[in-house]
């Protein structure tokens, strides 16, 4: 039915490697999503896929996640992400957090602790003490904390 074209020699399915068209990858289709890939975004997702707390969602404890953690709903607690943590616009995040990269987006009270960098963005409002190697502040951002920078 989807993602086949018939031919001469029968039908042939788009989700083997060796009929996939110009320009498409075998994990773009909705039906392959239970065929492996080699491609560098199937791996980088097996290698540290994002976990979401959607919107609606509220967390309350500790969170260990390998990869990246994007928060949408609320979380109060302890998180640590072994790539980064994202609060996104409608985000209210309580918590210690330790990370590679923050991107702050919503609202944060708590403590960050990234290795690299904590990032900022217009809108958001934080109150926080920041222990980060670099950092970022857009216009329009809500301040109140400590930051040490630079480790």
């Amino acid at each position: 039915m989807f993602n086949k074209k018939t031919d001469s020699n029968g039908p042939t399915d788009y989700n083997s490697p060796s009929s996939t068209p110009s320009g498409a990858s075998p994990s773009s289709s909705p039906a392959s999503s239970t065929s492996s890939s080699s491609s560098p975004a199937a791996s980088s997702a097996s290698n540290g896929a994002a976990t979401v707390l959607a919107e609606g969602c509220s967390f309350d404890g500790n969170a260990k996640v390998a990869g990246t953690l994007r928060i949408e709903g609320q979380a109060d607690g302890t998180l640590e992400a072994s790539d980064s943590i994202v609060v996104g616009k409608s985000g209210i995040v309580h918590a210690t957090v330790k990370t590679q990269r923050a991107v702050l987006n919503g609202r944060f009270e708590g403590k960050i602790d990234a290795e690299d960098c904590v990032e900022m963005q217009s809108g958001s409002r934080v109150e926080a003490e920041v222990h980060a190697r670099n950092m970022v502040m857009e216009d329009g951002v809500q301040f109140e904390g400590n930051c040490k920078i630079g480790k």
